[in-house]
């Protein structure tokens, strides 16, 4: 039995990691039933309960050699792993749990990758000695492929496929619609609805107030239900708050932790959703639902770019009255947002096909 290890940022109800792992692990059990998976994870128990896999704790050293060492083949992905932005320690961590997997001598797979930004040399020259080294790179752009090949990266060992998450399937509409009920007696039913995914910003008392201002002005002039969702709880749950305190009874806020299929189904129920968390607008696509996005981060306007769409602007530049106009204007033009993301989600989700496909070809050559 072949023995499969994931390293991701897994276990911080962070709901856009959450699905990439939910997917990764459904691919894996739909395409290679004989395989063990195992995961390291920032609540192992968590994890091992709603995955019913094996978990390691990945602050644990000695448990993760102990698990690198059994695997057959290391994963690493999806989502943003590689960059030095946010943080020093991500890039260090994630370099350091494939550099183990090399010393021990296993097969190593970056799997959809976001990569980048990284800015420092130094830890652009290492990211290319150590990524040099592995089996394969899958990546979910071509601007992902295009920061490795700027650092001296083979471009033998790279492929461009998709996020994961956009391999995810539809669920029933209703659990989200109980959600939704149950969290606002104001929620009709009758009304069209647009949801907001925003996050926690550096100016936030500048981002509540204009999502305040905006929300209310779309409430009365568009009448429709407003719907503000959380998709990284410990973050965002701070900014909705906020909101709450001026906006009470004319929106619903969804507070609660909610799993992948939950959050999936809320979305489903929205007829266009406004978002800056890169998931929100990846489920918005699984869910065909016409989305704006307002950018925090290059992998946002590269996604959108990947539907043949745009991101609205970055978050620092939002203005109450611009983004208000933009809004009323997309949900006029909602019909052919849909239109043009539905075309194109067919041939990102048939480039998943391709992280498959190399699995197969590794695990076969382990026998």
């Amino acid at each position: 039995m072949n023995r499969i290890l994931i390293a991701g940022y897994y276990g911080f109800s962070n709901i856009g990691d959450e699905a990439i792992l939910e997917a990764l692990i459904t691919k894996l059990r739909n395409k290679f039933n004989d395989t063990k998976i195992e995961v390291l994870s920032a609540n192992p128990d968590k994890t091992s309960k709603k995955y019913n896999i094996e978990c390691v704790d990945r602050k644990n050293i000695f448990k993760i050699i102990r698990a690198i060492k059994k695997c057959n083949l290391l994963i690493v992905g999806g989502g943003s792993l590689l960059q030095d932005v946010t943080s020093k320690k991500s890039i260090y961590y994630y370099l350091a749990i494939i550099y183990i997997g090399l010393f021990l001598k296993k097969k190593i797979v970056m799997y959809s990758q976001g990569i980048g930004p990284i800015n420092e040399k130094y830890n652009r020259r290492l990211t290319k000695s150590i990524l040099n080294k592995v089996d394969y790179i899958t990546v979910r752009d071509e601007n992902s492929k295009s920061e490795l090949m700027s650092m001296g990266v083979s471009k033998d060992i790279v492929e461009v496929t998709a996020d994961p998450v956009v391999g995810l399937e539809s669920t029933s509409k209703e659990i989200g619609l109980k959600i939704l009920k149950k969290n606002s007696y104001s929620f009709n039913v009758n009304k069209p609805t647009i949801g907001f995914a925003f996050r926690y910003w550096k100016d936030n008392k500048k981002i509540s107030r204009i999502l305040v201002d905006v929300a209310k002005k779309l409430s009365s002039e568009l009448d429709v239900n407003i719907v503000c969702i959380p998709f990284h709880h410990s973050e965002d749950i701070m900014l909705i708050e906020d909101i709450e305190k001026d906006l009470v009874d004319k929106a619903v806020f969804i507070k609660e932790r909610y799993g992948v299929n939950e959050v999936l189904s809320i979305i489903q129920n929205l007829d266009m959703l406004v978002g800056v968390r890169l998931h929100s607008l990846i489920f918005s696509a699984v869910a065909q639902v016409p989305m704006i996005a307002v950018s925090y981060d290059p992998k946002v306007d590269f996604f959108m770019q990947s539907l043949g769409l745009e991101a609205l602007c970055t978050i620092e530049e939002l203005e109450t009255d611009k983004f208000y106009l933009h809004i009323k204007n997309a949900w006029e033009n909602r019909d052919k947002t849909l239109s043009i993301l539905s075309s194109n989600l067919v041939d990102i989700r048939n480039r998943l096909k391709l992280n498959e496909e190399i699995i197969d070809k590794i695990l076969k050559n382990n026998h």
